[in-house]
């Protein structure tokens, strides 16, 4: 069994989602495959077969191919299949036939889903799988889904179009991670149905950040930063979620400045609810607070001006510096221009005014004080008075 174990180890390394996950977790996967032999030009599923398994080749040789059979791809060993339709919970879209003898390593959906609850990085792989791979086929939103998204609001409906044809759909179990810490902050999710915890493992207890419901957003902080994941997400319910990549964003916000807005307008609307609550002990965890405290007490000596600067700063300096520029380059952009021109409107027809109050000043009206022309001649003109002389006395 261990080199069958090695085996199927070398396998699950080369599927691309899944070389990134610890060595444990690929382990743990082999332990619970089997394998089985299908003789050629016999049928490994076929179309409108449950997506009860997933399958990796061993050896030999399988034919891909539509409903109505024709050839899309021929699959050869160490290649993995399947996966899109166990995720999702569909019927199989594609047929599976033997083009010579093969044997296979097959994973059950029910152990997978075991697995999925002891591996969470397992669980985020899976996730970004199924949301590459099949969610543009299935579960597309509307423009009228997306309209009441927190973070679209202000767009209208050709912008609307747009970010629609971007969205994939994914979809999360209850009680499972939507993605860990540590993971590449590839994509930001909204809520289509469904309930999520942001949390945020740390001292060995995972605080939860704050909770998510539908039509609202998570997983914007660390996809502005390009980073890795500070937090994790957790489905506190079945949850479908659309996803959108981080290239895509960073696209959309140079065409849509009110996105930005609508950004910086979220991620400053976290902060300020944020309450951490301690939801329970992170025993596992424990053990790598060590390692970690040891890389940040001793960096490597670098010499690289703001970037690196900006790198060491802890996480919620940095999201509330990100947030600023977002504001700051609406207040350039779009707010002072607006006001200057406001005010030199303003100064333009302060000036005509006083250019005619000027024509109409009387030289004879009080301390200068403008006058209506048809008043000039009414207007009294100041005259000279006597002074009295005193009467003389009378000499009787």
């Amino acid at each position: 069994m261990n080199e069958d174990l090695n085996v199927i180890t070398l396998y699950l390394r080369r599927v691309p989602f899944l070389r990134t996950l610890p060595e444990n977790t690929l382990e743990a996967i082999a332990r619970r495959m089997h394998k089985v032999t299908i003789p050629a030009s016999r049928p490994l599923f076929r179309v409108g077969d449950p997506g009860d398994a997933i399958y990796i080749i061993n050896s030999g040789e399988i034919e891909i191919s539509t409903e109505d059979g024709i050839p899309i791809a021929v699959m050869y060993a160490g290649s993995m299949l399947g996966e899109v339709e166990v995720l999702s919970e569909l019927p199989r879209k594609v047929n599976a036939y033997a083009l010579t003898d093969a044997t296979l390593w097959v994973l059950n959906r029910a152990d997978l889903l075991a697995l999925a609850q002891e591996h969470p990085s397992l669980q985020q792989a899976m996730n970004q799988a199924l949301s590459r791979q099949a969610g543009k086929q299935v579960g597309r939103p509307s423009v009228e889904d997306v309209r009441d998204v927190t973070l679209f609001q202000g767009l209208d409906d050709a912008q609307l179009e747009r970010i629609v044809d971007l969205l994939t759909t994914s979809h999360h179990p209850a009680n499972t991670s939507i993605y860990t810490q540590g993971a590449p902050a590839e994509e930001l999710y909204i809520v289509a149905e469904g309930e999520v915890s942001v949390r945020e493992p740390a001292n060995g207890q995972i605080l939860e950040l704050y909770r998510v419901g539908e039509k609202d957003v998570f997983g914007v902080e660390e996809v502005l930063k390009q980073a890795t994941r500070q937090t994790e997400a957790f489905a506190l319910t079945n949850v479908r979620a659309w996803v959108l990549s981080a290239t895509d964003l960073n696209a959309l916000v140079e065409e849509m400045p009110r996105l930005a807005l609508n950004l910086a307008r979220i991620i400053s609307d976290r902060l300020i609810q944020r309450q951490p609550t301690v939801l329970a002990a992170e025993p596992q965890k424990v053990a790598e607070t060590p390692a970690m405290t040891v890389r940040k007490t001793h960096p490597p000596q670098r010499h690289g001006g703001l970037g690196v600067w900006f790198r060491h700063l802890d996480y919620g300096a940095r999201v509330k510096i990100i947030a600023l520029a977002v504001l700051l380059v609406w207040l350039i952009g779009v707010a002072m221009p607006t006001t200057i021109h406001r005010t030199m409107s303003q100064n333009k027809l302060y000036t005509n005014v006083d250019k005619d109050l000027n024509a109409t000043v009387i030289g004879n009206s009080p301390a200068g004080v403008p006058l209506a022309s048809e008043l000039e001649a009414s207007y009294p003109t100041p005259t000279a008075t006597p002074i009295p002389t005193p009467t003389p006395a009378s000499t009787q």
